[in-house]
Formats: structure tokens, C-alpha cells, sequence
């Protein structure tokens, strides 16, 4: 096998190709290149997706193609989901061919290890909050680059608000507070989402991670897009609002703990053997 891992200029997407080149095993063809020197191999390895508005991703998008186009393989490495953005111990996400829902994480049916290493509470299921999450995302992100932000955000609104009467609290994403500021009928919060969680009824997003955190502390999330992390437990319909599915998530968390590793565990070839197993 040969495996050929792609190095971009941003010193946490290098630590992190670095850390899984580190693990590749020692009887496996093992190159590593800037990621504007394609070349085929079996699996090629690459941190982030193509974005059609952000240039820099465009020679991963290209490296992904040509893969798939010859028949192989690209492990993606990304933010992950469960203590993320906690340099430098934070988890990324490691699956083939995508990220997020459209990845396989080859994840079904995982012991509870991992989620039980990762010291988090499951809550229970809450009801009776007085307020409805509206989240925002960042509009060139690749999870929703074929939606325009700014349109659904607004429609989004008006449908939660001709299905209920309680509030409808709207958190921009922190990376793009300014697309949009606001939404008309709707109150702005910046605050942490653990503080807005705590008086919730449910979430709503597109496909956001947001879902993830709200479903993990035991707030219904209403997911409207495809590729979100939590399709499994979440509801799909503002039609429920009222009354948001509030399924089992125990085995849901230890397979979700399978889709995301540290770099000292990548570098342990610890998510090579999980993806390769």
C-alpha cells in the first residue's frame, strides 16, 4: 500500500498530518508532500475539504478528486466533535472520503472506551425550556456551501415562529458573527451555548455542531440539513417543535467518540488501525 500524506502551510493542520504520518506502520509506502504535489496512491491524507470560496482549500478538493477518480482513497482529518478547540489536547475527526455525515468513520456498533475516556455526562432528556435555539454557521464552510446562509436563516425563523410561541433565541457562529448580526423577530445571544442551553426547549441549525453539544446535554436538536453529526438521534421536522424526538444516544456517543482522535494518538497510529482494521 502506498500512502501519501498532504501538508498545507497552517501549523495545526501540519501538527496534525505530521502526527498521522507518524503512525502510518513501517511495512506501508509513506510519503509526505505539500498538497500542491499530487501523485496517485492508495490513500492519500489530507486536513480539511474543498470550499468553493476559500482558494486555499482548492488543492485538497483537487487531490480528492483525482483519488476517487483512480480508484482510491483520502482520509480527512478535521475539527472534531467532542472537546475540539482545546489545543493542544483537542480531538479531530479522522474518516474516509468527507467530513462530518458524509464521511465513513467505519464507527457502527463501538464500544463505550472511548466515550467513557472522554469523562463527559450523557444528560437525561430535559423538557419544558422556555426558548428556541436558532444557530447560524458560517456561510463558506464546505457543510454548507450549497445553501445561501443569509436566505435560510430568516425563512427558518418565520417557521419556527408560525409553529410555536416561545422565543426564538439566534446564536451567529462565532467565526461569522456578521453574516447576518441579527434576525428580524428573533433575539441575538453571544453568550456561551452552554448558558443559552440551559433554559431551551430545542436547537435548531442546518447541520451545525451545535446539535451535537445540545443533544449531548440533553436538549432536543431539530436538524433541517443533511451531513450533521447528530442525523441519528435528532429531529428532522419543525412540524415537531412542540414535541422533538428524544431517542436512546447511548450507543450513538460511543460510536461518536470512534470518529475523532488527538494528534499523540494519531501519531500512536491509534485511528491508522481503527480506519484500517
Amino acid at each position: 500500500m502506498k500512502v501519501v500524506v498532504y501538508l498545507s502551510d497552517d501549523p495545526v493542520h501540519a501538527r496534525c498530518l505530521r502526527a498521522f504520518a507518524a503512525g502510518v506502520p513501517k511495512d506501508v509506502t509513506l510519503e509526505v508532500r505539500p498538497v500542491t504535489e499530487y501523485t496517485p496512491a492508495d490513500t492519500a491524507v489530507v486536513f480539511g475539504v474543498f470550499k468553493k470560496n476559500v482558494p486555499v482549500s482548492w488543492p485538497r478538493g483537487e487531490i480528492m478528486r483525482r483519488q476517487k477518480q483512480a480508484g482510491g482513497r483520502t482520509v480527512v482529518i478535521d475539527s472534531g466533535y467532542v472537546k475540539r478547540g482545546m489545543e493542544p489536547a483537542s480531538y479531530y475527526m479522522v474518516g474516509f472520503d468527507g467530513i462530518n455525515g458524509w464521511a465513513d468513520f467505519r464507527n457502527k456498533g463501538m464500544p463505550s472506551n472511548r466515550w467513557n475516556e472522554l469523562g463527559i455526562e450523557l444528560k437525561p432528556w430535559r423538557d419544558h425550556g422556555e426558548t428556541v435555539i436558532l444557530c447560524g454557521q458560517v456561510p463558506w464552510d464546505a457543510s454548507v456551501q450549497a445553501l445561501d446562509m443569509l436566505d435560510w436563516l430568516p425563512n427558518t425563523a418565520r417557521g419556527i415562529r408560525a409553529r410555536t410561541k416561545k422565543r426564538v433565541i439566534y446564536r451567529p457562529h462565532p467565526a461569522a458573527r456578521q453574516h447576518p448580526g441579527s434576525v428580524s423577530g428573533c433575539e441575538t445571544s453571544t453568550k456561551p451555548l452552554a448558558e443559552d442551553l440551559a433554559n431551551a426547549h430545542c436547537l435548531v441549525c442546518y447541520n451545525s455542531n451545535s446539535a451535537v453539544e445540545s443533544i449531548i446535554d440533553g436538549i432536543p436538536a431539530i436538524v433541517l440539513g443533511n451531513g450533521a453529526m447528530s442525523e441519528a438521534v435528532a429531529e428532522r421536522s419543525l412540524d415537531n417543535i412542540e414535541q422533538p424526538r428524544r431517542p436512546d444516544r447511548e450507543h450513538w456517543v460511543y460510536d461518536l467518540a470512534y470518529c475523532q482522535w488527538q494528534p499523540q494518538e494519531m501519531a500512536q497510529g491509534k485511528a491508522w488501525r481503527h480506519l484500517f482494521r
